[in-house]
């Protein structure tokens, strides 16, 4: 065994001594279980299972995965290959080249796929296009479907308070100190490396009614009781929370498709019916557009997600900054950002957004939190809510902005 083996083992085993039984246990279990996968694959015997094909299996499982759960599968075989002495040279230096290929090489990758990932994700709607999707919303808010009302409510989730999708299942709601108002709270997806302003964020919601806090509820609870399934299977914590956030962008999906998509494309065929409220929304709300911002639409909405809402209350925040009712600081604080810089150049435009749809307000620790707050952060009217009034930064929509049950 060489010395360059010690190093490496001496550097990603547990201390013996301060290992627990129960992690020992479960280091255990987990080899026992990649094992079987790979016996029941092969049909050979379970005990006859080789270190390096089990090692093998356990690089290609966790190619897509997080960092966290890749020290723990190496963990669960460093933990096996020290106990049985099973071809401990050869398994060390497969784990070496997968973590040096991590750490190092997959840095680019990573940046390159999110630089790809990003160009194609669709970062906000046209006050015309929005306006559309607001009446069908508020059209489909009386359907009887369960799915249907769950992905509203998590699209106007996400749009008040700019959570991440993945953030749903962890967050929660409660009322403030004086029972009047709700104030939610976030664990920030990025805070274990440093792009957020701290472990969590709180908001309270001021420029709302029941319906957006029923809303924010259902999502919050759909999201919860989809992560304790999974983790009743003995999935990990982070990949439940991660498959959750999966599940329910394949529910939005499914929705925009069925639901969205399909009416926009009954119109420009022309096979509409009454039932489909075009007329409706033409005569009643002056929403009558054209076939061009129709097919446009459609293929906006196809590259669209549950996260193209939380740009939306970007654009509604930058909108509202613009009009002096908000600091960039705020809108950092309300999305989770360190920075004053991250929302300003990555997230939704003014132009897209509405100062009125604003209806949250961060608490001053969640403030506090962002580092870099740029060159001023003195404060500007917004709303102060005590315990006999709650002030609302705009109480109406801005011209020509459709105001029914949809989103605002």
């Amino acid at each position: 065994m060489t010395a360059k083996f010690d190093e490496l083992l001496t550097m990603w085993s547990d201390d013996e001594t301060t290992r627990k039984p129960s992690t020992e246990s479960e280091y255990r279990w987990r080899y026992a279980q990649w094992q079987k996968e790979l016996a029941s694959r092969y049909a050979i015997d379970q005990k006859n299972i080789p270190a390096i094909l089990v090692t093998k299996h356990v690089i290609e499982l966790t190619k897509d995965r997080r960092t966290a759960t890749w020290r723990k599968y190496r963990a669960a075989i460093i933990e096996h290959i020290t106990r049985t002495g099973e071809s401990e040279a050869e398994v060390m230096a497969m784990l070496n080249e997968e973590s040096n290929r991590r750490s190092h090489g997959q840095r680019q990758s990573d940046s390159e796929q999110e630089s790809r990932t990003s160009s194609s994700k669709l970062k906000g709607f046209s006050k015309n296009q929005l306006a559309i999707i607001q009446y069908r919303i508020s059209e489909l808010r009386n359907h009887k479907g369960k799915a249907c009302s769950e992905v509203i409510s998590l699209i106007n989730t996400i749009h008040i308070t700019g959570m991440r999708p993945v953030e749903i299942a962890t967050a929660t709601i409660r009322k403030d100190d004086y029972g009047q108002n709700r104030i939610v709270k976030i664990i920030n997806a990025k805070s274990t490396n440093g792009r957020s302003n701290g472990h969590s964020r709180e908001m309270l919601i001021v420029n709302s009614d029941e319906k957006d806090v029923d809303d924010i509820e259902k999502a919050i609870g759909l999201a919860k009781n989809i992560l304790n399934e999974l983790m009743k299977t003995g999935m990990e914590y982070e990949d439940a929370r991660i498959k959750t956030s999966k599940k329910l962008a394949l529910k939005f999906k499914r929705w925009m498709n069925t639901h969205i998509i399909n009416w926009l494309q009954r119109n420009e065929t022309g096979t509409h019916t009454q039932k489909d409220g075009w007329e409706k929304m033409k005569s009643q709300y002056q929403i009558n557009p054209s076939a061009r911002t129709i097919k446009r639409l459609i293929e906006q909405l196809q590259r669209s997600s549950l996260y193209t809402f939380r740009h939306q209350m970007f654009a509604n925040a930058k909108s509202a900054i613009r009009a002096g009712l908000m600091t960039p600081v705020q809108a950092a604080a309300t999305g989770g950002h360190a920075s004053v810089f991250t929302h300003k150049k990555h997230y939704g435009t003014a132009a897209h957004g509405n100062a009125g749809s604003v209806k949250v307000v961060p608490t001053e620790e969640s403030i506090r939190g962002v580092q870099n707050q740029g060159s001023s952060t003195s404060p500007t009217p917004q709303p102060t809510p005590n315990a006999n009034q709650t002030e609302a930064t705009i109480t109406q929509p801005e011209q020509g902005q459709f105001n029914g049950n949809g989103i605002q």
